[in-house]
């Protein structure tokens, strides 16, 4: 048995020749799906092997939008990834500086340009965050005033 037909009794419990045109479109998705992310696997070995942070397989769409995407620490504030389309002739470039702890700066260049300032919040933390008493970090607990 072909993996098509194997990957079709899996989803659907018939061979792909019995199935509809839109179970034929689940099994493809479901394909690319399955190669993208073998695809992760080999891309974490070459990250590691050239001393990348970062190496992975993206896709926006389907398998032909699939991209090659390295990133690497040029300083402890500065981050650079490079995206390279697998199928189609696509690049992205992407900068990242960290301006402060919440503060950072973005830009990219591909099919678009762009430039962002990211605010990053975690939820309980942060200057505007106020602990709810008896809630807080247990380092700092809340005071409370004395009851009446």
């Amino acid at each position: 048995m072909g993996q098509s037909d194997a990957l079709a009794y899996l989803l659907l419990g018939h061979p792909l020749g019995q199935s509809t045109p839109q179970e034929g479109n689940l099994v493809a998705n479901a394909a690319a799906s399955l190669g993208l992310k073998g695809g992760n696997l080999i891309a974490k070995k070459i990250a590691s092997r050239f001393g990348l942070e970062e190496a992975r397989i993206e896709s926006t769409g389907g398998l032909q939008e699939a991209s090659l995407v390295v990133g690497k620490y040029l300083t402890p504030r500065l981050y650079v990834t490079y995206g390279i389309g697998l199928f189609q002739p696509v690049s992205t470039f992407r900068i990242r500086y960290i301006l402060g702890r919440i503060w950072t700066l973005q830009a990219e260049q591909g099919t678009g340009t762009a430039a962002d300032i990211l605010y990053d919040v975690e939820k309980g933390k942060g200057p505007f965050a106020t602990p709810r008493p008896g809630r807080g970090d247990p380092k700092h607990p809340v005071k409370l005033p004395p009851d009446r």
